[in-house]
């Protein structure tokens, strides 16, 4: 199986879509960053992309045909002859090469056999110079775009783009199996292809990075993120780990479902040796300072150097240009003064300690903004301590590597990544075109881009990508007619050509839209047409600046690549639609036909020669198309079947007249099938029937609803005919449908007698039967569904009350929705009805029980009160009296008797108060004056026993209120009080005594905090007896209460009971 097997594959197998495959390979090709060149057995050029030419500054056409050698220097020859003799494909090659202006270029160059064709890729290097030369020198190479290889158009490709890569690269189920690796990722983990295919992924893992690999994985799988990256550690073969930067992406299905992972993996550990080498050069240069200042103050890296007190010591010009700190008061400041990087500067401090303490070299990346320009920069600083001759620390020296376009790089390699691989999956066009136009406003931040597509007719732009504009300025800008001067998106349509306006408010073709681009901030706009392969226009890729200004040539090279990419997406989206809908249009009778078609050929001898099926009829024959398509009808049906079929189908071809019946068939697939089957004859020019086209529609299901209908209606009806519920269904004219055994009963009238007539009709001396008549005509009308109770003049049993029904009206509804009938349902709820008014009966009973109880206690608090106070009350004052007359009569020659008869005025004053106390609670004796009187006397002992101020507003007029209903009123008032006391944490409590002509109102408001009056828990009967106190009386006690907000309880008495009130 080829490598491109393995890949999931879109693309139709047509020479169409090769062609677009191709147009898309040499997109990839040439967008690739690395030089490549392509060459054939004899070794001369057949291809080269824009980044080879531009190396050695030749044009492509000058490139083509000539011979690979006459690039080559003289001293590059013994190269050469390895070159083109035994070269390593693992093993990179320095070769020297000949520029078109006679200089030399150096470059490091990958080679990779394919069939006869070599591929050489090569990454352009030079002789270190300085301390940023040496370590460029050692760079991996960039790898080509692992999407590349799922859009080109054969095996070589993309086996060629896949293992050419210099990075290693891999396919991995989603369960982490390697699927594909090529030579460098196997290189890297000292293994075979076959062997890594025998692990995964997670198995060479260190333990340590396991998790937060399998976490990044399942982001990946979920859609949060289009990819991720992130560095960890891989086992090699011998035992030892090797840390590496995986780049990894998700393959999904055209309905985004993931079907493999494909991963990019750079060797962080061979980077690290580099620079472990580096560090041991610049050791070296270090020992003359003549030499270090050299090169420190001609480099473009930061170089800095610190004491032991992390005291910056010597900076060089690039660290004043990236920092905006001159050298004076950098050397001067202390280290945090004017920090503004991303890492906190105790931090950094900690880092340099370590190195002073350890001799051993850090790497620390900071990231801050230029002060020039405000752009974000990052720089990877390394911290190299410096030694004396004993080996001591005696400074730290950070070397800072500009990485922002490293950086920038790999995201713009990220998003054509990620370009590629939407296309591959199918994405939707301006998915795709909006991708590309994110692709350049990320190469170039200063850019806004957007895409318009002309519409199918070539006269009118339309919106083809999501835009990064300001809203205010492409808001109604939708459809936008073409034309030289209409604007420069639409003279770039019209005219083909690149359209370029330096300054929006001169450019005489922005006068349409000049005052809403000035308003929305656009000073400058350039328009680069899109064609596709044969030159015609497909819409503008338009590019706008927020200052006046032109494109450099390399903005135009990189907006025509994009152009270009877009184009491909177009085109293939195009050309797409095309073959999808010539295929519909082809197939769409036959290959979406739920009905069974197929086309036979009358041999010569007489037999039905099967030429032309459908999917329906393999379907149901269970047999693909290559084992029908050729044979006999006897060859592919059972033979019962097949004489069947032959027989009629030969009376087709004798009667020379379609043949249409219905048949049942036990198919080879073992089911019984039901066939309306229709046999057409087709005649050739002679008149003759040559051939005939069948068509089987499959009735299977039909015959089956009509049977199951029947069953239904026939369970339906006996569950009809059985309920005990009344069901009938009437016309538009409220007249019976039907009626069944339970109405009929119901009405005393069988149902012949009740077909066609309405319920005044049918029941004429029924008082409900014009109600019922009302209720039908209203749904009529109205179509909503009613229910309502209906009493008949039927007696429930002998002697008894009349029947309840409650009735349900239903409108039955067309296929449109429209009302053609009623359904009527009635259920007998007399026995409920009578339940409920006993129900209520003994409830009233309980509430004049209840009350009668309440009036009884309260009579006996009265009579105990009064008792305790007269009776027990006087005896006391008696004692009292006795007591003081023996003070008086002995208390002269008996000074003690004085005091222990003191102690007994005191303790008999005690229990006076105490039987007055009891005899209050039993019945406040204010009550005896009045419900005012002693509501006043209630809020005086409240504020006097719980601190909190009480206030009552009762008018100055005596209320004249019966004893029960000033004690209920008294009693109600007394439970707020004590709620408020118990509960509330009020700090303020009102109390409300009004009246009118009939009734008595009491408001009780506390400040507390409230409380839910439903969720009281069970055993507080507090609030219940409030609310049944007002009850029996005929009022009404209600209780409202937000949480937070206070507590308001509303007491509402009439002066004279009501005679309905239990």
């Amino acid at each position: 199986m080829s490598e491109m097997q393995m890949m999931p594959s879109t693309e139709p197998d047509t020479a169409d879509a090769q062609a677009r495959q191709s147009q898309l390979f040499e997109a990839t090709f040439d967008l690739v960053s690395s030089a490549l060149v392509l060459l054939n057995d004899q070794r001369e050029i057949l291809k080269a992309n824009g980044a080879f030419s531009e190396l050695l500054g030749y044009t492509l056409p000058e490139l083509l045909g000539a011979p690979f050698s006459s690039l080559l220097h003289c001293t590059g020859h013994e190269a050469q002859q390895v070159l083109f003799g035994q070269f390593s494909p693992v093993q990179p090659l320095q070769l020297h090469y000949r520029r078109k202006d006679g200089s030399g270029q150096h470059g490091r160059s990958k080679l990779t056999a394919v069939g006869s064709l070599l591929l050489c890729e090569i990454v352009p290097i030079q002789a270190p110079r300085n301390l940023d030369d040496d370590s460029q020198a050692f760079m991996p190479s960039e790898p080509i775009p692992p999407t590349a290889q799922a859009l080109l158009g054969n095996e070589e490709r993309s086996h060629l783009a896949f293992e050419s890569a210099a990075t290693g690269m891999a396919l991995l189920a989603l369960d982490g199996r390697w699927l594909r690796v090529n030579c460098s990722l196997c290189e890297l983990l000292g293994r075979s292809e076959a062997q890594l295919q025998q692990t995964s992924s997670q198995a060479l893992t260190h333990p340590d990075d396991l998790p937060g690999t399998l976490a990044c994985g399942q982001r990946l799988l979920m859609g949060e993120t289009p990819d991720i990256h992130l560095e960890k550690r891989y086992r090699h073969r011998d035992g030892h780990y090797i840390r590496v930067q995986l780049t990894c992406s998700a393959i999904r299905s055209s309905d985004n479902t993931p079907l493999y992972f494909v991963i990019q993996i750079v060797d962080l550990s061979r980077l690290l040796e580099v620079q472990e080498r580096l560090s041991l050069t610049e050791a070296r240069l270090l020992t003359s300072e003549q030499q270090f200042h050299a090169l420190a103050e001609n480099t473009h890296n930061l170089v800095i150097r610190y004491d032991l007190n992390c005291r910056r010591t010597y900076v060089n010009p690039a660290f004043e240009r990236e920092t905006g700190i001159p050298a004076a008061h950098a050397l001067q400041r202390y280290l945090g003064d004017g920090w503004c990087t991303d890492v906190p500067v105790e931090e950094y401090i900690k880092q340099l300690r370590q190195v002073i303490v350890t001799g051993l070299p850090q790497e620390i990346i900071l990231k801050w903004s230029r002060p020039q320009r405000g752009e974000i920069v990052m720089h990877t600083l390394k911290l190299i301590p410096e030694l004396d001759a004993s080996g001591t620390v005696v400074s730290v020296l950070a070397k800072g590597h500009d990485i922002t376009a490293l950086k920038r790089h790999e995201r713009l390699e990220e998003a054509l990544l990620h370009i590629f691989e939407r296309l591959a999956q199918g994405a939707r066009l301006p998915e795709v075109l909006t991708l590309v136009t994110k692709y350049i406003e990320q190469a170039r931040p200063e850019f806004l881009a957007n895409i318009m597509l002309l519409d199918d007719d070539g006269l009118c732009l339309l919106p083809g990508s999501t835009s990064s504009l300001p809203s205010s300025y492409t808001q109604g800008r939708g459809r936008i007619e073409i034309g030289e001067g209409f604007g420069i998106c639409a003279t770039a349509a019209w005219c083909g050509t690149t359209i370029i306006a330096e300054d929006l408010a001169s450019h005489p073709y922005c006068d349409a839209f000049r005052e809403q681009a000035l308003k929305a901030g656009l000073r400058a706009c350039w328009s680069e047409p899109i064609n596709d392969s044969a030159g015609k226009v497909l819409g503008t890729f338009c590019i706008y600046l927020r200052h006046p200004g032109r494109p450099t040539n390399d903005d135009l090279r990189l907006v025509r690549q994009a152009s270009h990419m877009a184009a491909i997406a177009i085109e293939r989206k195009r050309a797409e639609t095309s073959l999808l809908e010539s295929e519909q249009r082809y197939r769409e009778i036959s290959d979406k036909s739920l009905d069974a078609l197929f086309l036979m050929e009358v041999t010569e001898d007489g037999f039905f020669r099967t030429i032309e099926v459908n999917p329906a009829y393999e379907h149901y024959l269970g047999m693909g198309r290559a084992e029908l398509i050729g044979k006999n009808i006897e060859a592919t049906l059972p033979p019962d079947i097949a004489a069947v079929a032959i027989a009629k189908s030969r009376h087709c071809v004798e009667s020379g007249a379609p043949l249409d019946e219905e048949m049942v068939l036990d198919l080879p697939t073992g089911q019984l099938t039901y066939f309306h089957s229709t046999l057409i004859p087709v005649r050739d020019a002679y008149g003759r029937v040559h051939r005939i086209v069948g068509i089987a529609r499959d009735i299977t299901a039909r015959k089956n609803a009509e049977q199951a209908l029947h069953t239904r209606e026939q369970e339906f009806r006996a569950l009809v005919e059985n309920t005990p519920d009344v069901i009938a269904r009437f016309d538009l004219q409220c007249r019976f449908l039907y009626a069944n055994p339970a109405a009929q009963n119901m009405l005393k009238r069988p149902l012949a007698f009740l077909l066609g007539k309405n319920s005044s009709e049918a029941s004429p001396r029924s008082s409900a039967a014009r109600p019922f008549q009302d209720m039908l005509e209203h749904i009529i009308q109205t179509g909503k569904t009613t229910e309502e109770e209906l009493t008949l003049d039927v007696p429930v049993e002998q002697d008894g009350e009349a029947a309840c029904y409650l009735v349900r009206l239903v409108p039955e509804r067309d296929q449109h929705g429209g009302v053609v009938s009623i359904l009527a349902v009635g259920r007998n709820i007399s026995a409920m009805r009578v339940a409920e008014r006993r129900l209520k009966e003994s409830h009233a009973q309980l509430r004049q029980l209840s009350s009668y109880r309440e009036n009884t206690r309260e009579e006996e608090r009265k009579r105990i009160a009064r008792e305790i106070h007269d009776e027990l009350g006087q005896q006391l004052t008696v004692l009292r009296m006795g007591i003081s007359l023996l003070r008086l009569q002995f208390g002269s020659d008996h000074p003690l008797l004085v005091e222990r008869v003191q102690a007994l005025m005191v303790r008999v004053d005690e229990t006076i108060q105490v039987v007055r106390n009891v005899a209050t609670s039993l019945r406040p004796s204010a009550l005896d004056m009045g419900l005012t009187s002693a509501l006043e006397w209630l809020v005086s002992e409240f504020s006097q026993n719980t601190g909190v101020p009480c206030r009552l507003r009762a008018p100055s007029a005596r209320l004249e209120l019966d004893d029960e209903r000033a004690t209920a009123i008294f009693r109600v008032i007394q439970e707020c009080l004590t709620n408020v006391a118990r509960h509330a944490q009020a700090s303020r409590v009102e109390i409300d005594l009004k009246r009118d002509v009939e009734h008595v109102l009491i408001e009780v408001r506390d400040n507390g905090k409230g409380f839910d009056p439903e969720q009281l828990p069970k055993g507080r009967l507090g609030m219940l007896g409030m609310r049944e106190r007002g009850h029996m009386l005929g009022g009404t006690v209600t209780v409202n209460s937000p949480l937070g907000q206070g507590t308001h309880v509303r007491v509402n008495i009439p002066f004279q009971a009501n005679p309905e009130t239990p």
